[in-house]
């Protein structure tokens, strides 16, 4: 991460970037306002007009964190199936004594460990919580069809069958990647080698979605989808954020879509976008970004990895213009349009 950059007051005098980088700002957030001594007539007739350049969608509205115990309480009564270390189609079971640690009602201390795999397929509801000394310690009581009553720390191996009723609404319907994806074969969920030869996805590259199901205690829900020349895949991503509903997974980025959402368009840009040129689609499908290409084709042609490291302010003037960062790229943005790239 950078560290800000103080604009000083050669800033009105010359341009002058302004480094903001966050750790993550998947768009441009709003300018720093002018100076007031810098106000005038011009100004305010300037910010009464419609903008010129393409319209930036609204920010969401902050979504209120929640403790671990509220989370929790929130999911009482919700039906739910319980998942293991490897997904419900791989042949060859894992070990019962793997996968995550389940424990007795009433076992506070958490000593005595149930095995996860062994309960893995196993449907019940959310029935309650069980308090922690610390919110961290916070945990789920869940009562399965036979009646035995077994407590889940936090959501480990816990999925919701409303969040799987939700990504089957998918299956049949395409999707298109924003930005090059690495995607794990099905059969490697099945012997723990996520990291090894994967599915190299280019960008806008269209997946058609087969099915959806139960997956693992890291990924509770996987959609399995396949390429237009028939390599099959499945949507992970090692760390769990591969949802389709954040109300159902413990995460200090509830207001952030999951991996769904950021990293793929469920509609064809292409036909969203008619007029633009075979050339710029070319260099959009190739991560290229070319100067004079609007900001929207080059936040398409970065993908969802791209990130607002600063601002640019023009001297004389109330202009505010962005600098964005993806890959190899840095450059600046002015009035809608890739206007030069920029130093890093």
């Amino acid at each position: 991460m950078r560290h800000v950059c103080l604009v000083s007051l050669l800033a009105i005098f010359a341009f002058q970037p302004w480094d903001i980088r966050s750790q993550s700002v998947p768009a441009a957030k709003a300018p720093p306002k002018a100076p007031a001594a810098k106000a005038s007539a011009k100004a305010s007739t300037a910010a009464k007009a419609p903008a010129k350049q393409e319209a930036e969608a609204p920010a969401p509205e902050p979504v209120k964190e929640l403790t671990l115990a509220e989370k929790l309480a929130s999911w009482k009564g919700e039906k739910v199936t319980l998942v293991g270390s490897a997904p419900a189609y791989c042949p060859n079971k894992p070990p019962e004594d793997d996968g995550p640690d389940f424990y007795k009602e009433g076992d506070n201390d958490q000593r005595e460990g149930l095995p996860g795999n062994r309960y893995a397929g196993r449907k019940g509801s959310a029935v309650d919580t069980q308090p922690g000394k610390y919110d961290f310690d916070s945990a789920m009581i869940i009562q399965l069809e036979d009646g035995e009553r077994i407590v889940s720390r936090g959501d480990a191996g816990v999925a919701f069958d409303v969040e799987l009723d939700l990504a089957r609404k998918l299956v049949g319907q395409a999707i298109w990647a924003n930005g090059p994806q690495s995607l794990s074969r099905p059969e490697n969920l099945c012997n723990d080698r996520q990291g090894q030869d994967r599915v190299e996805v280019r960008n806008l590259q269209r997946l058609s979605v087969e099915a959806a199901g139960f997956g693992t205690n890291q990924e509770k829900i996987l959609l399995r989808v396949r390429t237009d020349d028939g390599r099959e895949a499945v949507l992970d991503n090692w760390d769990g954020e591969v949802y389709f509903d954040s109300r159902f997974h413990l995460t200090d980025r509830a207001g952030r879509p999951g991996l769904l959402a950021n990293s793929y368009h469920t509609t064809d840009p292409r036909r969203s976008n008619p007029t633009w040129t075979a050339a710029i689609w070319r260099l959009i499908e190739n991560g290229e970004v070319a100067i004079n290409m609007t900001e929207t084709q080059a936040k398409m042609a970065c993908g969802s990895e791209i990130e607002a490291v600063g601002f640019q302010i023009t001297a004389n003037s109330d202009d505010v213009s962005t600098i964005y960062e993806c890959g190899k790229w840095r450059f600046l943005v002015e009035k809608g349009k890739v206007t030069k790239y920029v130093d890093r």
